[in-house]
């Protein structure tokens, strides 16, 4: 048995142990907790990067272990942890950025390290690496929930301030993404054989012929599954809460995308894509959505400069989503490391801004997110084009109108925070920046040696075409239109354009208004219409209708014997005719 292997518990048993010091000892010994965090998380760290080069270079096996916590009649409820590839390279992400962000509170002095924020830090921790080794549907949903509660804790903190609009939208958006998964084990669970719902079951068993399952219920978990890393993610119903988040407040922003974001709901889409791929309708709605998100959000960069950072990462979201829906899985993870590693550099340039080092740094982050040749973010994404034209040559266009739309707003928005910067030089430790543009750089250089042995190592799979010369070309193109059209609407027409934007949103915001207005006056007269009909019909039950049968009650009352037997005798002679009228015999 591996050595690694035996010892990957440790991982979130360190970082459960961070969040208990948090709120006991820490409390009131900040120097231990300082230490105990960084000499906790710089052991998980270890571990995780241990682990890896074992799997590397060993080439092992997927490993799992789990015990049966709970057992009701035929039904074993296990508790567990799966490593495979995948795992372990996230685990090293989760835990270098952690370190990363560590240092990050350390250095930044508007934003105190307290106690309580290590403690939390800690609890996400070791729910993402929960996420991250789970083996059951079930302890990935329960980690899943401790994420966004540990998050949901970071964003109410008082250190932080956060509006109470932010925190709102956040818990409903959550609330709304967990219904959903939680509909979907449910119909997972009630329908599956042995009623497991072990991540291993779920792959064997819809590997297969998937008896008991119609299309239309595969359509539909499918569906909530992919609805959940949506409301999750926070693209749907608010267009990214993160907006109404604080500027001055980058760690917070950065902690929140990382984890919330960007983790948590490509790891739902990943985990269970053997469920998700079963729809091609669903993988089809990825695709569109994917492609309008980013879309949608270059839009809004474009009106809206103040909101930028909150819609750079719902098109970074929107981007993998459109991957995602086009099989590219190997994009999705890249694309989540270089996200990680990016922010941290560009939100870490603040500790020392007159630093040429630092501004390297910043440099290589940002180009290595708009896809500049030759850094790794370039590779990535002439991969994910070239792999498209090959699959499907319809939607060609469509990514490279998506990688576009990236380039372009990376540029705005990360070129717009560099000069709102206004922080005077500090001194900190510079290694902060430099390590991930240094991780980032060296990504790109592995990808050019060996360009499809990292999704052979981690999927055991390979869809993502070589280096092609049309694809390089086109996708060079495309960065350079998108950052082209940024550079000027920076510099050039900014004040013009914007203002034009700026009048045309209003516009239709102001149409938007007129039309809601007009539905309700519609809708007023519809009312006030059923309100007449229903007067109408009252009437005619109650006044016209029975007006022969009160006449004739009436008049026979009043007559004499001769008067009433002339009366009926008129009313026979109008039946009679009505018979003979409609065809009687």
């Amino acid at each position: 048995m591996l050595a690694w292997s035996d010892i990957v518990w440790v991982i979130p048993f360190l970082y459960g142990l961070i969040f208990i010091i948090g709120l006991t000892v820490g409390r009131s010994h900040q120097r231990i907790m300082v230490v105990s965090s960084t000499l906790s998380s710089a052991a998980a760290f270890i571990i995780a990067i241990g682990l890896t080069w074992e799997r590397a270079t060993i080439q092992a096996d997927d490993y799992s272990y789990y015990v049966d916590w709970l057992v009701i009649g035929d039904t074993f409820f296990r508790i567990g942890y799966e490593l495979n590839n995948l795992a372990a390279w996230l685990l090293v992400l989760i835990t270098g950025i952690n370190i990363l962000l560590l240092c990050l509170l350390y250095h930044k002095q508007d934003q105190a390290a307290i106690s309580s924020i290590y403690g939390y830090m800690g609890l996400l921790l070791f729910a993402a690496s929960g996420v991250v080794l789970a083996d059951h549907a079930v302890t990935f949903f329960a980690c899943a929930l401790l994420i966004s509660f540990s998050l949901y804790l970071l964003l109410s903190h008082p250190i932080y301030g956060s509006k109470p609009k932010a925190i709102f939208q956040f818990i409903t958006a959550q609330l709304a993404g967990y219904a959903a998964f939680l509909a979907a084990l449910v119909v997972l669970y009630w329908y599956i054989p042995n009623h497991s719902l072990e991540f291993t079951m779920l792959e064997t068993f819809f590997s297969g012929s998937a008896a008991g399952f119609t299309q239309q219920m595969k359509h539909i978990i499918a569906g909530a599954l992919v609805a959940s890393a949506l409301f999750i993610a926070g693209l749907i119903p608010y267009g990214h809460w993160m907006k109404q988040l604080e500027l001055e407040r980058p760690i917070l922003r950065v902690v929140i995308f990382c984890f919330g974001s960007a983790l948590l709901p490509i790891s739902i889409l990943l985990r269970f894509r053997v469920v998700i791929t079963e729809s091609t309708d669903v993988l089809t709605l990825c695709k569109w959505l994917g492609a309008i998100v980013v879309l949608w959000c270059t839009i809004r960069i474009l009106t809206r400069i103040q909101d930028a950072m909150a819609y750079i990462g719902m098109t970074m979201v929107g981007i993998m989503i459109f991957a995602y829906g086009h099989g590219v899985y190997v994009y999705m993870i890249a694309q989540l490391t270089f996200i990680m590693l990016s922010l941290i550099a560009i939100y870490g340039s603040a500790i020392r801004t007159s630093s040429v080092i630092v501004f390297g740094s910043f440099l290589v982050a940002v180009l290595t997110l708009i896809g500049v040749p030759p850094l790794s973010g370039y590779w990535m994404q002439q991969s994910l084009i070239a792999t498209i034209a090959v699959q499907n040559s319809s939607w060609t266009i469509a990514a490279l109108l998506v990688v576009m739309c990236s380039a372009l707003g990376v540029t705005i928005s990360f070129t717009s925070y560099w000069k709102k910067l206004s922080f005077p030089p500090k001194r900190g430790a510079v290694f902060i920046v430099i390590w991930p543009a240094l991780l980032l750089i060296g990504l790109g250089l592995l990808w050019l040696v060996d360009n499809q042995r990292l999704e052979q190592w981690l999927f055991n799979m390979q869809t993502m075409e070589t280096m092609k010369l049309g694809p390089m070309l086109l996708t060079m193109l495309s960065i350079a239109v998108g950052v082209m059209i940024a550079w000027l609407f920076s510099e050039r027409i900014t004040g013009a354009l914007s203002s034009k934007l700026e009048y045309i949103d209003e516009g239709l915001q102001q149409s938007g208004e007129r039309l809601a207005n007009t539905i309700r006056k519609l809708g007023r007269l519809v009312a006030r219409g059923g309100q007449l009909i229903e007067r109408a019909i009252v009437q005619l039950l109650t006044t016209w209708l029975p007006f022969p049968l009160r006449f004739i009650s009436r008049t026979g009352a009043q007559a004499n014997i001769l008067q009433s037997i002339g009366l009926v005798a008129v009313l026979t002679i109008i039946m009679i005719v009505l018979w003979y009228s409609v065809g009687g015999g």
